[in-house]
């Protein structure tokens, strides 16, 4: 009995190694340590390269990156030795620098495609467009508003800027500064805050080493103030919904007049909308005898219904009334003259009759 345990127990063993040796094998055919632990020094990595990490100084086919003339290369090659299927990774011994990376797929003869840049902490180039499923998320720095044009931006890039009490156009606010090619155009745009949320616009142009006047932008909250010229070109209607336009003047006495000039006017042709004066050929109109408008002149110096010189100097004329004005005495001189007619009719009558009668 003892001796059958004996086997029983041998077995069990053969049969524990056996599995053991499986599981390190099977392990080891899938995670094995390459070489002896270290990088096998090359001069080419654009040459037909197995699987496995290397490195070079100055290699030909080398990554990008002129930070140390050393660099780090993992290779991951095609089980099939018949091809040249490579995917490369690589970067220089400097401190957390840049990662590169490339494919090769080519039949055995060398090659070296060229090196894309992948995300890292430092500058970064790349080709072709790029799509962001996010924010763009810049670190909170301070702008210098007294530094020089194009000072803390690099040239081709956008710069967000933050503004606490920091000597920026208002106290608080936001900088966008966008900067192109090297030494040329450099513009800011400042969004700020507490001061009825005004955007400014200034900008530095080629071989200008101050800033122009920060400018206000045209927006529907804020007045503003132009050193230019204003050009309206749309084809539309344009229109001021509310308040009056003063034209050479900033203010006026009287806020009844929607437009008011300060000046001349020269125009080809001005309707004016008025009542006319027809009233007066009614039947039931009043019209003054001559002598009684004789003595209103003589005692107001002006025609009835007429405003005054001095009126007419301090408050203006309307254009409107005073066409009607004028045309209504018109039309009293049009009635005047025909009852003149028709007395110089009577009277040419009689004078005929008194000289028919002189003659018999």
């Amino acid at each position: 009995m003892k001796s059958f345990i004996k086997m029983l127990r041998s077995k069990h063993l053969i049969k524990t190694i056996i599995f053991v040796v499986f599981v390190c094998s099977y392990h080891n055919s899938y995670s094995q340590q390459i070489g002896n632990g270290l990088e096998n020094i090359i001069t080419n990595f654009g040459d037909i390269l197995y699987s496995g990490a290397y490195n070079g100084c100055n290699p030909t086919g080398g990554v990008p990156d002129s930070e140390h003339p050393w660099q780090h290369l993992l290779v991951l090659r095609h089980p099939n030795e018949a091809n040249n299927y490579q995917l490369q990774i690589g970067t220089t011994f400097a401190e957390n620098e840049k990662l590169f990376f490339r494919k090769i797929a080519n039949n055995l003869n060398p090659k070296s495609p060229t090196w894309v840049e992948l995300a890292t902490r430092n500058s970064n180039m790349f080709n072709g467009n790029q799509t962001i499923n996010g924010e763009i998320i810049w670190p909170l720095a301070q702008k210098n508003f007294s530094a020089a044009p194009r000072e803390g931006v690099s040239p081709m890039s956008i710069r967000l800027w933050d503004n606490y009490n920091g000597g920026g156009p208002s106290s608080f606010g936001t900088l966008l500064e966008m900067y192109g090619r090297y030494g040329h155009m450099v513009s800011q745009l400042y969004f700020g805050g507490w001061d009825n949320s005004r955007i400014r616009y200034r900008e530095a142009f080629y071989a200008q080493n101050q800033w122009n006047e920060w400018r206000y932008l045209l927006d529907s909250k804020n007045d503003i103030e132009s050193s230019g010229n204003l050009h309206i070109l749309g084809s539309g209607n344009h229109y001021i919904s509310n308040g009056n336009l003063l034209i050479g003047q900033t203010s006026q006495t009287n806020s009844t007049y929607k437009l008011d000039v300060a000046g001349k006017i020269r125009t080809d042709e001005i309707v004016v909308n008025t009542s006319g004066a027809d009233f007066v050929f009614e039947k039931n109109y009043k019209l003054r005898p001559l002598s009684e408008v004789e003595t209103f002149i003589k005692q107001n110096k002006h025609l009835p219904d007429v405003a005054p010189a001095k009126e007419m100097q301090t408050n203006g004329v309307s254009m409107g009334d005073m066409q009607a004005k004028l045309l209504q005495k018109v039309e009293e001189l049009t009635l005047y003259v025909i009852e003149l007619k028709k007395e110089n009719e009577q009277q040419k009558q009689q004078i005929e009759e008194l000289n028919n009668k002189l003659k018999n």
